[in-house]
C-alpha cells in the first residue's frame, strides 16, 4: 500500500476510521499482531508470537473475553480493542478501558500504537481524535475526564496527545507523565490541507480588518495571502485547530536557523469565541519545538493581541523588540518574543 507523506486532505481523512476486534477480519488482526513487537513504549503484543490457528481458536476470545471483564487482572477493567484503518488496511490500535478506578488511573483510559511505517504522518493524532468520540460512547456519565500516560521520551506521543486538546496534570519519577482532557473535548490540531487554502484566506483576511478595527473596504490581499500560505502549506508548516470539522484558528510553526521555532501569523475565526484559541496554539508550539529538538521559541504577535501577550509574559518569554510591519498598504506592530526550552 502507498503511504502519503501527510494524510491532511479531506480524501485522505475519510480513509481512516477504526473498528472494533470482530471476526470479520480475523486474519488482518492476526497479521497486525505478528507484524508488531513484544513490548514497545509501554504497549504489550500478548500475541505477538500466537500460531495464526491459536490466534483464531484462543486469541480473539481473550479480547472478547476482556470486553466483558472475564479473565482480567484483579483490580482492572473491561477493555475493548480497536483497530485503526486506512485504505481498508489495519495500521494502528487502540485499546479503551470502560472506565478508571484508582488501581489502574496510573495507566490511563487509551493505549494505542501505530505501525513503524505509518508513524510521523498524522495517522496517530487522527486514530486518538477517533478514539475520543468512541470512548465516549463507552464511558459512564459520572466519569468526565479521559486519561492517557506516556514516557517523557516519547516525543511523538506527547506531541498527538497536547494536538487532541490533552494536558499533562502530573509526572512520576521523571519518566511516566500522565495527562487528562475533559471527555467532551472535541478540539484537536493538526496541518493544513490545501482544500482549506481559499478558507484560511478568508478568515486572515478577516482578522487583519478586525486588528485594525477601521472599515478597510478597500482591503484586497487575496493573492498575496493566497500565495503566503499556499508556500507554508506546501511545506508542511501552516496548522490548524479544529473543532471536529470546524476550523477554530491557525498558525504557522517553522524551524528557521538550527535551533530556533517561529511561530507566526497566529490567527483566529471571528466567528468563534471563548475557546482560548491562540492559548492552545502557543501550548502546542512549545512542544512542537521540543519535538524538533529547538532550543528557543520566538514568537511573532500582534501588539493589538493583548491577552496573548499576556499570557505569553505568564509563560516566562522574554520580550525582544517590536517591529513595523505592512499588510495591505497598512501599518501593524508585531512583538518578538523569545523563551529558552
Amino acid at each position: 500500500m502507498e503511504i502519503p507523506s501527510s494524510i491532511y486532505s479531506k480524501n485522505n481523512i475519510s480513509k481512516i476510521y477504526l473498528k472494533s476486534t470482530s471476526n470479520d477480519f480475523k486474519k488482518e488482526i492476526w497479521e497486525f499482531f505478528k507484524s508488531q513487537p513484544k513490548e514497545e513504549n509501554g504497549f504489550g503484543n500478548s500475541f505477538y508470537d500466537m500460531k495464526e490457528e491459536d490466534f483464531y481458536k484462543n486469541g480473539l476470545n481473550i479480547l472478547f473475553d476482556r470486553e466483558k471483564g472475564i479473565g482480567i487482572k484483579k483490580g482492572d477493567v473491561p477493555k475493548t480493542v480497536f483497530f485503526l484503518f486506512f485504505n481498508n488496511k489495519i495500521i494502528g490500535i487502540y485499546s479503551m478501558r470502560h472506565s478508571i478506578n484508582s488501581q489502574v488511573k496510573h495507566l490511563g483510559h487509551i493505549g494505542y500504537s501505530i505501525k513503524k511505517e505509518f508513524r510521523g504522518k498524522g495517522f496517530g493524532r487522527i486514530g486518538l481524535h477517533l478514539s475520543i468520540k468512541e470512548l465516549r460512547k463507552i464511558l459512564p456519565n459520572e466519569e468526565k475526564e479521559i486519561f492517557v500516560t506516556t514516557y517523557n521520551y516519547n516525543i511523538s506521543s506527547i506531541m498527538i496527545l497536547i494536538s487532541n486538546g490533552f494536558f499533562n496534570y502530573a509526572n512520576n519519577n521523571d519518566i511516566e507523565l500522565y495527562f487528562s482532557v475533559i471527555k467532551n473535548n472535541n478540539i484537536w490540531i493538526h496541518q493544513i490541507p490545501f482544500d482549506e487554502l481559499n478558507n484560511i484566506v478568508c478568515i486572515f483576511n478577516d482578522y487583519i480588518k478586525f486588528l485594525k478595527n477601521e472599515n478597510l473596504s478597500e482591503f484586497n490581499d487575496n493573492i498575496i495571502n493566497e500565495n503566503l500560505f499556499k508556500k507554508y502549506i506546501e511545506n508542511n508548516l501552516l496548522y490548524g485547530i479544529y473543532e471536529d470539522d470546524i476550523l477554530l484558528g491557525f498558525c504557522v510553526y517553522e524551524k528557521i536557523e538550527n535551533d530556533v521555532l517561529l511561530i507566526n501569523y497566529i490567527t483566529i475565526n471571528l466567528k468563534i469565541e471563548g475557546k482560548d484559541i491562540e492559548l492552545k496554539l502557543i501550548n502546542y508550539g512549545i512542544e512542537h519545538g521540543k519535538g524538533k529538538g529547538c532550543k528557543i521559541i520566538r514568537i511573532i504577535v500582534n501588539d493589538k493581541m493583548v491577552n496573548i501577550k499576556k499570557f505569553i509574559e505568564e509563560k516566562r518569554f522574554e520580550f525582544k523588540k517590536n517591529e513595523n510591519i505592512k499588510i495591505s498598504n497598512f501599518d501593524l506592530i508585531k512583538s518578538i518574543y523569545e523563551k529558552l526550552i
